[in-house]
């Protein structure tokens, strides 16, 4: 039997259609990342969302693009934003160390090892970030000169009684959930619906030739 070609319009419509899917897949790629962080430290608690650049596997500080925070422990309170506050990631004891290699990220995941094999940490705190004071730090088990091994959460003063300590941890715990799976981001919509207008186009092409074949 003779091989039947494909028609401009078919052909159209295939391209229209691969064009969209690639697109859309590398939209969704790039997209950032939020996660959902609901921690309780003691008597204490943080929580809010901590948004990433999409990256996946270890994370340095810049990955982290915005983040909002809410402290809590003792009676009192504090809100960490990328406005009022920096990232530290850092493997060593002492600022300007090489970054950790604790903080990890899958695509629904972020995750602090505080067993890991540095003198790492990974914290959020007011800037100029020294003097103590309003922070959320994750600590390897051997931190002990820029933040208290294990996770602390410091709604005032790293001195003040509502503080709190949860030394115990160990192990490379999940920290943040990201916040919606599987569901595209607006870049990724919008190269879908350019794909789908360019199909309809195709198909009105199609039966337009028709019509007049």
């Amino acid at each position: 039997m003779p091989r039947l070609s494909a028609s401009p319009a078919r052909r159209a419509l295939l391209g229209s259609l691969a064009i969209s899917m690639v697109l859309a897949a590398g939209a969704a790629a790039a997209s950032n990342i939020t996660y959902n962080v609901n921690e309780t430290v003691l008597n204490g608690s943080v929580t809010g969302q901590i948004t990433t650049d999409g990256a996946t596997g270890v994370l340095t500080g810049g990955d982290i693009v915005s983040w909002n925070l809410l402290l809590q422990g003792g009676g009192a309170s504090y809100t960490l934003t990328n406005l009022n506050s920096v990232v530290l990631n850092y493997g060593t004891n002492g600022f300007f160390g090489p970054p950790s290699v604790d903080v990890t990220a899958t695509a629904t995941q972020l995750l602090f090892n505080y067993s890991g094999p540095d003198a790492g940490y990974f914290a959020f705190q007011t800037f100029p970030a020294y003097g103590g004071q309003h922070y959320w730090c994750n600590a390897t088990h051997n931190q002990g000169f820029d933040c208290a091994p294990g996770e602390s959460v410091v709604p005032v003063l790293y001195s003040d009684p509502t503080s709190q300590y949860d030394t115990g941890r160990s192990g490379n715990q999940v920290i943040g959930v990201a916040a919606v799976t599987g569901v595209p981001e607006p870049a990724a919509w919008l190269v879908i619906l350019v794909g789908f207008t360019g199909m309809g186009a195709a198909i009105r092409s199609r039966r337009a030739t028709t019509a007049l074949g």
